[in-house]
């Protein structure tokens, strides 16, 4: 990493850990991308990275992730059954992923540890990959960045399925209808993060 794309790093993170400092949608830019070339392949953050240049990911561990859980929702839809809902991409293991680049380059990462600093960083990777969209086989899936209850941020990947699907009851899902999925963080998570709740 050349030494001002380092500088430029470090002074993200320290704002980040600042609370009298905000932070745009730029520096989110700014931090993923300067993030990306210095995370392992096959990461989540590697994979956010990529999906500030490109707004329509075709490929990606994201990607995979929700063909699979698409796949999985459909069968569950249509045949019934249990379906696991996990939040994509927690924010701790973002964190964790950021905390090994920081540490790599010698650049602090305590400042993420705080529960409120996790809060702003997944707001703040919600507002950079807000729209981003995933063309799947059965599906398409958007990540978004809504209010949610409370007027607090919802972080949701919207699930859109690209045909009707006919129901056990018989009656039918209409492809338009969205199913939202939480994605890095949940509204208890965001709701304990404000209130400093480790």
């Amino acid at each position: 990493m050349r030494d001002n794309d380092e500088a430029h790093l470090a002074d993200i993170t320290r704002r980040l850990g600042d609370a009298n400092h905000t932070l745009s949608r730029s520096d989110g830019v700014a931090l993923l991308i300067l993030l990306r070339d210095e995370a392992p392949p096959n990461s989540v953050l590697r994979d956010f990275g990529h999906s500030v240049a490109h707004g329509r990911r075709d490929r990606g561990v994201t990607f995979k992730y929700f063909e699979k859980y698409t796949l999985n929702m459909r069968r569950v839809l249509i045949h019934g059954g249990n379906l696991h809902v996990r939040v994509l991409s927690p924010i701790a293991e973002v964190i964790r992923e950021v905390n090994e680049v920081l540490t790599r380059l010698e650049l602090e990462t305590e400042l993420l540890d705080d529960p409120r600093n996790r809060y702003v960083l997944a707001t703040l990777i919600g507002h950079v990959l807000d729209g981003t969209t995933y063309a799947l086989r059965l599906a398409t899936v958007t990540l978004t960045l809504e209010t949610g209850p409370g007027g607090l941020p919802a972080l949701l990947a919207a699930v859109g399925f690209r045909e009707d699907l006919r129901l056990p009851d018989g009656s039918v899902f209409p492809a338009r209808a969205l199913l939202g999925v939480p994605w890095m963080i949940t509204a208890d998570e965001v709701q304990s993060f404000l209130s400093g709740a480790p």
